[in-house]
């Protein structure tokens, strides 16, 4: 999966094996996330016991719904042996 993420004025282009990513979302102000959709997307989450389990969020001045996120992302992530969560800080160019 290719990425490209903010980085100062400009973008950082990098890759993901497709193997690695389980889902993504892209918030959108205009259209909000629905928690049905939610549910869904997250439902085929399967965390095998015993791997190790990283979880990249926005912080809280995003218009990403990590609130309703979490709690599903962390109720399948039990089995994990470790669960670690980045909170990815960045600037908006203005």
């Amino acid at each position: 999966m290719k990425i490209k993420l903010l980085y100062g004025t400009g973008f950082i282009d990098g890759e993901v094996p497709d193997r690695r990513v389980i889902a993504t979302y892209i918030s959108k102000r205009e259209k909000p996330i629905k928690k049905e959709e939610i549910e869904k997307s997250i439902e085929a989450l399967n965390v095998e016991r015993g791997k190790s389990v990283v979880i990249i969020t926005t912080d809280i001045t995003r218009a990403c719904p990590d609130r309703d996120l979490l709690p599903y992302i962390l109720k399948k992530t039990q089995n994990a042996k470790d669960v670690k969560i980045v909170v990815a800080l960045g600037l908006t160019p203005l």
